[in-house]
């Protein structure tokens, strides 16, 4: 049994992804490689049907899986998840064992926040905490000038609220693109809460945010964030329908640029 060296790389394939709450789905690591799950935010316990074991993975923490391991995730409060596919020399290297594995990874450059379209690399200009607060702050300087979201907005965010709220978007999106973990709301049933969501409401949500983005990030950047942007309208667009009993099959991704 060896133990993983500095060697191990972040793959193509790592994401980040929000999960409604009551989600659960079972899913199975490539042949030949390690994944880390890792919780940014929400609470979510993991399964492995082989050994029988379910583990809470907490707040910050990582659980190692080994390659072709089967994992169900149960989601019992909105999770936001980053799934990071690694591995440990070639394929003819004897597989560490999974304390191993985490101990390399902590030991290693892999435990630096990453930007999640191009693991590995450095991220584009802009996706730091000043960009992020900039894209919020012109985000929202936009929404609470438009005739369809602000009065949605209005009438949950009173005046007084809005700096608190900005300030807990600055955390979300910042957990969302630079791993920092600093986000510990719960978006989802607040979204859930508000009978007159709908899909005309995330159209331009959209638009907005694309304009936004198009306006003051560089477009490696606007791309990285439309893109996370999109997951999270198509992940409420579905939690929605599927609380109001709605069929959810024909609810598909919508696409920034195409509206």
């Amino acid at each position: 049994m060896t133990t993983p060296s500095t060697q191990m790389r972040r793959l193509a394939q790592s994401d980040i992804e929000i999960l409604p709450e009551g989600t659960t789905g079972l899913r199975e690591t490539p042949n030949g490689i390690w994944a880390r799950v890792h919780l940014l935010s929400g609470q979510a316990e993991i399964e492995t049907p082989q050994d029988g074991q379910r583990r809470r993975v907490g707040l910050g923490a990582s659980i190692a899986l080994m390659p072709r391991q089967a994992h169900r995730l149960h989601v019992s409060a909105n999770a936001s998840i980053r799934y990071e596919f690694l591995y440990e020399g070639s394929e003819n290297t004897p597989p560490p064992s999974p304390a191993a594995f985490l101990n390399a990874i902590n030991r290693s450059d892999l435990k630096r926040p990453m930007h999640p379209k191009a693991p590995g690399r450095e991220p584009p200009p802009g996706l730091d905490e000043d960009g992020v607060k900039l894209v919020v702050d012109s985000f929202y300087d936009l929404v609470r000038r438009d005739e369809l979201l602000a009065p949605v907005f209005d009438s949950k965010i009173a005046n007084a609220q809005w700096p608190h709220h900005l300030g807990q978007m600055y955390d979300f999106w910042s957990a969302m693109l630079l791993g920092t973990g600093r986000y510990e709301g719960r978006p989802m049933p607040k979204h859930l809460a508000i009978p007159q969501l709908a899909d005309e409401h995330f159209v331009r949500w959209l638009i907005l945010f694309k304009q936004t983005v198009d306006t003051v990030c560089h477009p490696d950047t606007a791309a990285i964030f439309i893109d996370r942007a999109e997951r999270i309208a198509q992940s409420f667009r579905l939690a929605i329908a599927f609380q109001r009993g709605e069929d959810t099959t024909g609810i598909t991704p919508m696409r920034a640029g195409d509206l």
